[in-house]
């Protein structure tokens, strides 16, 4: 079931890349895998050059009570990027991104809702029309009596386009 999920979104994920073409030093919209505890796909939109929205759609394993299963994710986050240009190592193409935000959790007749943050650090390539990013997402679930961890850390290589 993963392997399926996995195949058939990176397949759509490479076509969209051949068809949008190569992409702008300052980008505008971004499409890309993440990987860590919440792994899937990223799409981030940007409003003006500092500030973004992006929406994660991924699954999650979850061992709850006795029984191993895989949950869906949606999260939508608001993220502010901020570029480290005065620093002493002139590092002009990354950035630390902060953010707030929201997911919804369904799989095996379990839900769960839940307030989210971000933090984290962006590179943008010079060369190539990507970027690479970390981060740190502490979340808190409502209704879930003993949630397994307070935080998903995890890593995106995103596709970037337009201005």
């Amino acid at each position: 079931m993963i392997k399926d999920f996995t195949r058939r979104w990176l397949l759509v994920f490479l076509f969209l890349i051949l068809i949008l073409g190569k992409g702008q030093a300052q980008y505008r919209t971004g499409l890309g895998i993440r990987g860590g505890l919440l792994y899937g796909f990223s799409y981030k939109q940007g409003l003006d050059p500092s500030n973004y929205f992006e929406v994660i759609y991924g699954q999650k394993f979850m061992p709850l009570e006795g029984s191993n299963f895989m949950q869906q994710v949606a999260t939508l986050m608001w993220e502010h990027n901020v570029r480290f240009r005065e620093s002493k190592f002139q590092v002009t193409r990354l950035c630390w991104v902060y953010g707030i935000g929201g997911h919804y959790r369904w799989g095996n007749d379990r839900h769960a809702a839940g307030v989210d943050g971000t933090i984290g650090f962006e590179y943008q390539f010079l060369s190539v029309p990507f970027t690479v990013g970390i981060d740190a997402k502490p979340f808190y679930e409502f209704g879930v009596m003993h949630p397994l961890n307070y935080v998903d850390l995890g890593a995106t290589l995103r596709f970037v386009f337009g201005n």
